[in-house]
This record gives C-alpha cells, structure tokens and sequence, in this order.
C-alpha cells in the first residue's frame, strides 16, 4: 500500500524498518540469553533449598549449617543480579524499539516535506504514509518487548 502512495518514501520506510528490526532483534536476543541467566539461577536456589532443607538434620549435625547458608545467601545476591540485569536488558530493548520508530517516522516526514515543498506530495499523503510506517513497525516493536 506505501507503494502506490510514494515510491520514494516506500523505499526509505524500507531501509528504516529494515534498520529498525535489525535493532530489535540484536535486543531481543540480549533480552532471551538474559532471562535464561536469571531462570538458570533461580533454580540453582531451588535446587540447593531442597538440598538443605531436606537433609536439615544431617547438616545441622556436621555443623556445615553456617557454610550452607552462606552459600544460600551467594546464590541468592547472585539471583539478584541476574534479575537487576535482565530488567535493564528489558527496559532497554523497549526503548530502542521505540527510538527506532521515531527515527523511522522522522525520516519519512523529513523525506516527505521536501516533497511537498517540491509539490510533488501532498500534507494528507505525508499523513497517510506516516500512519503506514507506524503500522508497519508494530510488529517490529513486539519483536523488542517479546
């Protein structure tokens, strides 16, 4: 549909979406391997409560009691961390999703207001291609929060 209303801000629509989802997926992968991270260590603390509070009595009877909760609490620190950073990751790929619209949008009304200036496009075709571009990233902008 962007085609027949301007060939030349279909083609940089284009570029930019194709920019746009190059970015996006880059954040979204960071996003996966740091939700992994985190899934990875919240069950290491799962594992190691069962451990402990299964075996409560032996352990409180060797005397490793003290040991094992220090490493409870490394596990747990370290959990921590994991979920500060996946966090980070996530609102971060949010953001570039939505920068990378507004850079997409801008370039279009830029492009666009030249050509009105030339004449050779109209204030309601601007208008239309930019509604197209913003239904065009949509999915884009799924693929950086997902």
């Amino acid at each position: 549909m962007l085609f027949t209303v301007s060939k030349t801000l279909c083609i940089a629509s284009v570029v930019f979406l194709a920019a746009s989802l190059a970015a996006s997926c880059v954040a979204s992968k960071k996003e996966k391997l740091s939700a992994a991270g985190q899934q990875y260590a919240a069950a290491n603390i799962n594992a190691r409560l069962g451990e402990f509070y299964s075996g409560l009595r032996t352990v409180q009877e060797s005397g490793e009691m003290q040991k094992n909760l220090m490493m409870l609490e490394n596990l747990n620190e370290l959990h921590a961390e994991k979920t500060k950073k996946a966090r980070l990751i996530t609102a971060v790929s949010s953001c570039i999703g939505d920068l990378t619209l507004g850079i997409c949008i801008t370039a279009v009304a830029v492009i666009g207001a030249l050509m009105i200036k030339e004449g050779e496009l109209s204030i309601g075709t601007l208008m239309t291609a930019v509604l197209y571009v913003r239904r065009l990233h949509r999915p884009v902008s799924q693929i950086s929060v997902y």
